[in-house]
């Protein structure tokens, strides 16, 4: 569902990245986007959990993976804008 950014909002949703510090993969994002893409807008995977290089966006990351400095990650669990 398109939202329009001059307004205020509220989006609410629940994410569970489990338990395990030593399992799983890369995390997820929410990105709010304009890209000329449209909804096909695809980022780069793995470390770029999706969104990595759309433009015209917003990306909010929830990521419990450690990728290494090569990437400049961070090694904690974190969340990003």
């Amino acid at each position: 569902t398109q939202i329009n950014m001059a307004a205020s909002f509220d989006y609410n949703y629940t994410v569970n990245l489990g338990t395990a510090d030593n399992f799983g993969a890369d995390g997820l994002t929410f990105v709010l986007q304009n890209s000329p893409s449209g909804t096909s807008a695809c980022g780069i995977e793995g470390y770029g959990l999706g969104a990595q290089g759309i433009s015209n966006s917003l990306i909010i990351e929830f990521d419990p993976f450690n990728n290494g400095a090569g990437v400049t990650d961070i090694a904690q669990d974190h969340t990003a804008i």
